[in-house]
């Protein structure tokens, strides 16, 4: 005969089998059961966000953490006490900037829990689009370089056909965009963009003047002759050479008509 729970409670639990034998003997044999009873235990041992360990111990069950604006993501990890309980973790795969709310829940075995809240701040990102040089490859800014006046004016002369600029932001992590450098002849308009670190932008407007040709460009040349190995840039007035060949003309039709009017004269 056997007597006992048919449910095991926690804690001990006593089963008796009787075994009687044919000749009326009895022997009874007791079997306890000791049935474990579930853990309660819904603390956390350790909580991680991204680099930084949280202080589990403390009696607070809510934290801050703050990250820089270039951590878009975190990876939350939480580790229990007890190794029969379960961890659920809500949250802080992505971060906007400001606060976001991660939650570490707990399980013990017997399915009480903890709630752990985080706030992980993502700080704001630097809003400095400005430049802190500005300086052009030929002529001059007017007004001077300030980092807060954003149009400024420059003449060129005709020759030049192209103008660059040596560039610098005043936060390192800002980036610019220089539009086409290209010179025209006449005014030109050239904007260098300037992205901050949270993408909010400030454009520079440089207006370039390209001078036009002048009578001094149409009687000016260059020449680079060599002399004795050396080589001379000189100047040539391109009107000397001009009035050079209109006397040479002149000479000519001069000679040409003189010889027709003395054939002309024989004639007679």
């Amino acid at each position: 005969m056997f007597e006992g729970p048919q449910t095991l409670s926690t804690g001990a639990n006593v089963y008796k089998i009787t075994v009687t034998a044919d000749d009326g003997s009895v022997t009874i044999y007791k079997v306890t059961i000791n049935r474990r009873a579930l853990s309660t235990d819904s603390e956390a041992q350790e909580i991680t966000v991204g680099n930084v360990s949280l202080d589990v111990n403390s009696h607070s069950k809510k934290f801050n953490v703050t990250v820089p604006y270039g951590i878009d993501s975190v990876q939350v990890t939480a580790l229990p006490r007890d190794s029969r309980a379960t961890v659920e973790i809500n949250g802080g795969t992505s971060l906007v900037v400001g606060d976001n709310k991660v939650t570490v829940k707990v399980i013990a075995e017997d399915g009480s829990y903890t709630i752990y809240d985080i706030t992980v701040t993502r700080s704001q990102g630097s809003a400095n689009a400005l430049l802190s040089v500005l300086v052009p490859s030929v002529g001059e800014l007017s007004p001077a370089f300030d980092s807060n006046i954003l149009e400024y004016n420059i003449t060129v002369e005709n020759s030049v056909e192209k103008i660059d600029f040596t560039v610098e932001t005043a936060s390192k992590f800002a980036t610019y965009v220089i539009s086409n450098t290209d010179l025209v002849i006449g005014e030109n308009r050239i904007e260098i963009t300037v992205t901050a670190q949270n993408d909010s932008t400030c454009t520079y407007v440089i207006n370039v003047e390209r001078e036009k040709l002048s009578i001094w460009n149409l009687l000016v040349d260059t020449v680079v002759f060599t002399v004795g190995g050396f080589e001379v840039t000189a100047l040539v007035f391109v009107a000397v050479a001009l009035v050079i060949v209109i006397a040479c003309v002149i000479v000519l039709v001069y000679v040409l008509n003189k010889d027709k009017v003395k054939r002309i004269k024989r004639n007679k």
